[in-house]
């Protein structure tokens, strides 16, 4: 896990692609070209291609994360047992459900995060009893910011500790604010 890392250096660019198209082949195409970030869209996937697309990063320096269909953090904890690096959350517009995305993602006593990493430790390559020690904190945590509302709350949305980065969603933001397409 090196995304933590790379956003950290301010002197980076990366380059990212979300893929909706639920193929691994496609997956580790996209991985391959030397991506910084893949995110898998969790919306037009069932489970075992969004394990298989997570997997197909592997021996890439491409982190995969995962857009979840919402802030259900049943839905976070299967993406990141998985073996994903991090959760980017849809339309998310105040500071507390910002916080709430990251308490998904971090285990008690930070978090609500249930332990289920039978998975995720063979990505990473350790005994699961070293998953969470080794990598729960390089988790990563993405917003979308997609409305009007979120755009109002910005700053307090990124105060709230462990908001790691944020992409903006043209479509629905140009939408949210009336100018549908307008860019």
């Amino acid at each position: 896990m090196k995304l933590k890392e790379k956003l950290a250096d301010t002197q980076k660019h990366l380059s990212s692609e979300i893929c909706i198209i639920p193929s691994a082949r496609v997956a580790q195409a996209l991985a391959a070209t030397g991506l910084d970030i893949l995110i898998v869209d969790r919306e037009h996937t069932d489970n075992e291609t969004l394990h298989a697309m997570i997997t197909a990063t592997q021996g890439t320096d491409c982190t995969p994360l995962v857009r979840v269909i919402d802030h259900n953090p049943a839905n976070v904890k299967l993406a990141l047992d998985m073996g994903a690096e991090g959760i980017v959350f849809p339309l998310v517009r105040t500071p507390e459900e910002a916080a709430a995305c990251v308490a998904s993602l971090r285990y008690p006593p930070n978090g609500i995060r249930g332990w289920g990493a039978f998975v995720a430790h063979s990505r990473w390559g350790v005994a699961p009893l070293e998953y969470l020690p080794t990598y729960s904190e390089k988790i990563v945590c993405c917003l979308l910011i997609e409305t009007v509302e979120a755009l109002e709350n910005i700053d307090a949305i990124f105060g709230v500790d462990g908001v790691d980065m944020a992409f903006v969603a043209p479509f629905d933001l140009s939408t949210s604010l009336g100018i549908s397409g307008q860019f």
